[in-house]
């Protein structure tokens, strides 16, 4: 995993948050934009393993990342905009699935401890989490 360019600037946050959790108002933009990290992950790069606790999620900015569970198969596939990781961040479990990196995926990420500040100033954020996990399990469940 590669660190690119340090801190991002508002823009790129709000290019790879366009309808991600974090909301659409820059001045949650720029809240994140102050506590993320840009990475990027060459071609069949592990960005989580199935079983091992995540200590960050992902705002996917480029590229694609498949979700795969233990077995082998392919559950879901997250792409530019879309964020991944973050049951792990919110339970303190361990990721249900991996993630691996298809080509290269570009990622901001945001450490656990830095989400859950943003969730003590900015409720709603936490809110529109749920809404995205609420999505993802309607989706597993149809």
């Amino acid at each position: 995993m590669a660190l690119r360019g340090g801190r991002p600037s508002a823009d790129e946050v709000i290019t790879g948050a366009n309808s991600g959790p974090v909301g659409e108002r820059t001045a949650d933009l720029e809240r994140v934009a102050e506590i993320v990290q840009e990475h990027t992950h060459p071609d069949g790069d592990i960005i989580g393993a199935e079983g091992e606790l995540g200590e960050e999620m992902h705002i996917l900015l480029d590229g694609t990342v498949r979700v795969v569970r233990g077995d082998g198969e392919t559950i879901a596939r997250r792409g530019a905009g879309e964020v991944v990781g973050e049951m792990s961040v919110i339970t303190r479990a361990p990721h249900v699935a991996t993630l691996i990196a298809e080509g290269d995926v570009r990622t901001l990420h945001i450490g656990y401890r830095e989400f859950e500040a943003m969730v003590h100033e900015r409720p709603d954020i936490a809110l529109a989490v749920m809404r995205v996990l609420a999505e993802r399990l309607r989706a597993m469940t149809t």
